[in-house]
C-alpha cells in the first residue's frame, strides 16, 4: 500500500515550499495532489517539475470534495503509475480533519482505493511570522476576499465554512497534525 501524506497549513505558510524541498532531495517517487483555491493552480505549476506524477485538485476545497475529486484524483494519478508515496497538498482554507475522516470512511466502505492507499500522517506547517496574529484575530472567513467566494450555502454551514473564524481553522490544522512543522521561525514576534 502506497503511504498518504496530507501537508495542511494556512495560507502562506510554506506548503510548497516544503515540499518542493521534499521532491528536490528525496529519491523517492512521489506522487501528488496539490489543491488550491484559485482559478489558477499555481502551486501545481511550481511542483510539476519536481514530481513523478501531478495531479491538480481545482475545483473546490479537498475537504468539501473529498469523496468524490479528491479519491479520483487520486485513482488517476495511480493508473498505470507505482509510487512510493503521494502527498496532498492542500488549500490554505482546507480543515485536515474532514480528508483524515474520509480515508476512514473509504476503509470501512470497502473502497477498492483503500486497499491501494493507506493515510500516514497529517503535517501541519505554521508560519511563525503570522501565528500570533491570526490567535488574536477575530475574522472570519468571510471577511477576506483572498479565501473565496461567498455563496449562501456557506452563510448557513454552522461553526463550518466561510462564517467560521479564521483562528478556529488554524488552531483546527494544528489539532489534527500528526506533525507540526514551523516556517519562518526568524520571523516570528517576541510574543511567539
Amino acid at each position: 500500500m502506497v503511504p498518504v501524506t496530507i501537508v495542511t497549513g494556512f495560507l502562506g505558510a510554506g506548503k510548497t515550499t516544503a515540499i518542493n524541498a521534499l521532491l528536490t532531495s528525496s529519491s523517492l517517487r512521489i506522487g501528488l495532489v496539490v489543491n488550491d483555491v484559485g482559478s489558477v493552480n499555481i502551486d501545481a505549476k511550481i511542483l510539476a517539475e519536481s514530481a513523478d506524477g501531478v495531479v491538480e485538485l481545482s475545483n473546490g476545497c479537498a475537504c468539501c470534495s473529498i469523496n468524490t475529486e479528491l479519491f479520483g484524483c487520486l485513482e488517476m494519478l495511480l493508473q498505470d503509475r507505482e509510487f512510493d508515496n503521494i502527498v496532498i497538498e492542500c488549500s490554505g482554507v482546507a480543515e485536515p480533519k474532514r480528508i483524515v475522516e474520509s480515508f476512514g470512511l473509504a476503509a470501512s466502505r470497502g473502497d477498492p482505493l483503500s486497499k491501494r492507499i493507506r493515510l500516514k500522517r497529517v503535517i501541519t506547517i505554521v508560519d511563525c511570522s503570522t501565528l500570533c496574529a491570526i490567535l488574536d484575530s477575530r475574522d472570519i472567513m468571510e471577511d477576506r476576499s483572498d479565501l473565496g467566494t461567498v455563496t449562501e450555502a456557506d452563510r448557513w454551514q454552522e461553526g463550518r465554512g466561510i462564517t467560521r473564524g479564521i483562528v478556529d481553522l488554524v488552531t483546527e490544522q494544528i489539532e489534527a497534525a500528526d506533525v507540526v512543522l514551523l516556517s519562518k521561525p526568524d520571523l516570528a514576534s517576541d510574543k511567539l
